[in-house]
């Protein structure tokens, strides 16, 4: 991984939402929520990875808005897309992650296009509005995917429950036959699919009524309400490639309906208990490319970059040498508590 890279999108990052001590460069207002996984049996015969194929194991749950500024309403188009972050963990086993945000697709196909499409938003920020409009008209033309991802509108003002979060990039799920399975990940309303609302009555946990325009943390809100009175359910889904899908690039989404619609297992459902303290999501590196024997990760370029973005910023929030990607994993804990579950392992 180009180091140079990583750190020119850091920065570009960075320049866009300031420097908020302690905090994460983007999706910097979070809340964590403790939970279990329990896999399916399709989930064992895809993978041989131990969350996959065993009982259940305990998880970390982040939602988050977008936008690097931690003060931001839950209700502001910055907030758009919203992110979802899993970690599963179980004494003995490596901890491994899953992250996905509410947009199905990215703005850049690889490292350089980001770059560049960040360098683009600065340059167009600094314009007067003619030249502005010039210049948006003549990038995005040049760039689909960037348009697809600007022209999109912003997430339902809806609940953190009522969303489908899609994983970007491709994993191979391996098999006891060492037999390859290419998908994307999803998170989902439990019983919902990708071409049926999330609206539905029945399908979520209830969800009480607060007044969104004077609560810029209702979503927050929301949640805790609804966890006091018991678990909420989310299915994580793997949509399953087909023979000609492009494993390398993310920037753009397979077809969920139609006649060309992919097919979908669902691999387990993600129990949500209770949020739990703020100081535990500050202390957490997520990884998508951490991941165990039974998984493999594409060689999507943008993998590898998103692993080093994410240790830098770690680094760079806590004023720390320690890099979250290559440092020794914690030893096992005993214990499932949310604590334990915050090792950076």
């Amino acid at each position: 991984m180009d180091s140079h890279l990583a750190n020119a999108l850091l920065d570009e990052l960075y320049t866009a939402f300031g420097q908020h001590s302690g905090r994460r460069v983007s999706h910097a207002k979070e809340l964590m929520v403790f939970g279990s996984f329990r896999p399916t049996n399709a989930a064992g015969q895809l993978s041989t990875a131990w969350h996959l194929s065993s009982p259940d194991a305990s998880v970390l749950v982040r939602f988050s808005n977008f936008s690097g500024i931690p003060t931001t309403p839950d209700t502001a188009p910055e907030a758009s897309p919203r992110g979802i972050a899993v970690r599963f963990h179980q004494p003995g086993q490596p901890s491994t992650d899953v992250v996905a945000h509410t947009y199905d697709g990215f703005p850049a196909a690889t490292p350089e296009e980001f770059l560049e499409f960040l360098e683009f938003l600065q340059a167009t920020n600094a314009s007067t509005t003619g030249q502005r409009t010039d210049a948006l008209t003549d990038y995005l033309n040049r760039h689909p995917a960037a348009r697809a991802f600007v022209e999109t509108p912003p997430d339902p003002d809806t609940p953190y429950l009522h969303q489908r979060y899609y994983g970007v990039n491709t994993f191979v799920l391996i098999d006891q036959d060492d037999v390859g399975t290419p998908g994307r990940y999803r998170v989902q309303p439990v019983g919902t699919s990708a071409d049926k609302s999330t609206d539905q009555p029945g399908l979520h946990s209830e969800q009480p009524q607060h007044n969104e325009d004077s609560d810029p943390d209702v979503r927050r809100h929301e949640l805790e309400a609804s966890l006091a009175r018991g678990p909420s359910y989310l299915d994580l889904v793997f949509q399953l490639a087909a023979p000609d899908d492009d494993l390398l690039h993310g920037s753009t989404s397979w077809p969920h309906t139609g006649p060309d619609r992919r097919p979908e297992v669902v691999l387990g459902t993600l129990r949500l208990e209770a949020v739990v303290d703020d100081s535990l999501e500050l202390n957490l590196a997520f990884d998508p490319t951490r991941v165990p024997a039974g998984i493999r990760a594409s060689p999507d370029p943008m993998l590898a970059t998103r692993a080093a973005v994410y240790a830098r910023s770690y680094r760079r929030r806590h004023a720390a040498t320690a890099d979250p990607e290559v440092s020794s994993p914690a030893q096992p804990n005993p214990s499932t508590s949310p604590k334990s579950l915050g090792e950076k392992s």
